[in-house]
């Protein structure tokens, strides 16, 4: 598809924007802007467990906690009563934790989940990573 127009405001984020073709295209230094920018970091992380570790009255939008040496950990427990559990950490702390392959990274959220879940261990069943930058 495409669009003639003699002005054009665009507001799409600016790793689509880099991706839409133009006529007359962009200069070199603002598709550099735009190809360099980036979002930051952000690792989310599926913890596996046997059964709910969780109190099931917890707020299912989630909980946030600050004080345990990640940053802002988001423990935000699954839909429907399932055993599985999304963290997610953002910012600095998710950069540094970019030097920890995946194990050594669950193991740290993991000994920190225990100040808040002390059975969460115990019923760890396995995990699933995406990290983005």
């Amino acid at each position: 598809t495409s669009y003639t127009a003699d002005y054009v405001v665009m507001a799409v984020p600016l790793r689509s924007l880099g991706k839409i073709q133009m006529t007359p295209a962009l200069d070199a230094q603002h598709m550099g802007a735009i190809k360099s920018t980036n979002y930051g970091w952000r690792d989310q992380i599926m913890l596996k467990f046997k059964t709910p570790v969780w109190d099931s009255k917890a707020r299912m939008s989630g909980e946030v906690f600050s004080n345990t040496g990640l940053g802002m950990l988001w423990v935000e427990p699954a839909l429907k009563g399932g055993a599985n559990v999304v963290i997610n950490l953002s910012g600095d702390n998710a950069r540094i934790m970019q030097a920890f392959g995946d194990k050594q990274m669950v193991d740290q959220v993991l000994i920190r989940l225990h100040a808040f879940y002390p059975e969460a261990r115990g019923a760890y069943t396995g995990y699933e990573i995406r990290r983005y930058s």
